[in-house]
């Protein structure tokens, strides 16, 4: 089935963030990135999402800006723009004003027409030199700018461009969805198929929840939308949030999921906030509904329990293949060591440490 194929087989990262070169040869539809801090994990869910977004200006700005890389004030000037945007290349270098450029590529191995390139370069200008940035995909320019109009706001990706367009790509950070991000998720799935997946997620934690819905109240500043549940033998609908922070973290995942349809899911620090005897459920729902969705789903931990989870809904699924990306420094380069559902089946046998 031509739907069901990965949207990446395999992943190339040369020159962003802490990869000087990064290459996984192969990847499956679900893949735990586990690894100790600082080997780069939350860098490759950063590298999925701009790829997914074609290296949009909204994308690269909440990258930098959720790091406090960027300043989010509106007073910026060309050099905010440039010390910002360096974050993003490896070893963190300041451009030089001259001719020459800093480029970042990231996709598949042996495909340039899946590869996205990111070049920032100082352009003559008559009075003084101005850093502009270029965005391609497969070889073709989707993005030639002056830094400070693209990442200013003042510039709108044209969408004339095929390759321009992207991926479907839902990103759940380790805080969870913000407000605003639940209800429009919701909104894209209420009365639909997907509805019952999401009951499903809900029920790993509380099985007697009969129904979910948002509903309106009253704040001080205007009315927001909170999602409620209808719980059995209960009359009145409670606020979904009263069943604890691992509930509300649990419905944000699976609600990414669903909403992530032919396209990609990052979640960072998928454990963050449940119980650990909920991993191996969650993983069993999260491998279902990817296959049946067509979703290529990745995720970072650092928890031994959501690894064991994962390994044994892997096992599981006769079918889907769950991977595991295990990164480490190994005389300063980031390399990965892939689990695959054999590999990983010995690794949790013997306990060994694979985070």
């Amino acid at each position: 089935d031509e739907m069901s194929e990965l949207i990446l087989d395999s992943l190339e990262i040369e020159g962003f963030r802490a990869f000087e070169r990064l290459t996984i040869e192969r990847l499956s539809r679900v893949n735990l990135i586990v690894g100790k801090n600082n080997v780069g994990k939350s860098c490759l869910l950063e590298a999925l999402q701009l790829y997914a977004h074609r290296g949009s200006p909204e994308t690269i700005w909440s990258i930098l800006t959720a790091r406090d890389e960027a300043d989010s004030t509106n007073k910026r000037t060309m050099d905010d723009y440039v010390e910002a945007v360096k974050y993003l290349f490896y070893g963190r270098k300041l451009f030089d004003k001259y001719p020459d450029d800093d480029t970042f590529t990231i996709g598949t191995l042996d495909n340039p027409d899946l590869q996205l390139t990111v070049k920032v370069q100082w352009v003559e200008q008559t009075v003084t030199n101005l850093p502009e940035i270029s965005i391609t995909f497969g070889g073709e320019t989707v993005v030639s700018a002056q830094l400070n109009n693209f990442l200013g706001g003042g510039y709108f990706s044209p969408r004339s461009s095929r390759r321009g367009v992207g991926i479907n790509c839902r990103f759940v950070s380790a805080n969870s969805l913000a407000e605003d991000t639940l209800i429009e998720f919701w909104d894209n799935v209420a009365l639909k198929p997907a509805e019952k997946d999401i009951l499903q997620g809900i029920h790993i934690i509380a099985p007697e929840v009969e129904r979910v819905n948002f509903i309106g109240r009253e704040r001080e500043h205007g009315s927001i939308r909170i999602p409620m549940v209808k719980m059995l033998n209960i009359a009145e609908p409670i606020p979904l949030r009263s069943l604890g922070e691992g509930m509300l973290r649990l419905f944000g995942i699976v609600l990414a999921l669903v909403n992530a349809q032919n396209g990609l899911l990052l979640i960072d620090e998928v454990d963050s906030g449940l119980h650990y005897t909920v991993y191996s459920a969650l993983w069993q729902l999260v491998f279902k509904i990817a296959a049946r969705l067509n979703v290529q789903v990745f995720a970072t931990t650092h928890s031994w329990d959501c690894i064991a989870g994962f390994q044994q809904a892997a096992q599981e699924m006769a079918d889907e293949e769950g991977m595991l990306i295990r990164l480490e420094r190994r005389q300063g380069h980031i390399v990965p060591i892939l689990f695959d559902k054999e590999r990983m089946t010995i690794a949790t046998r013997q306990q060994l440490e694979v985070r």
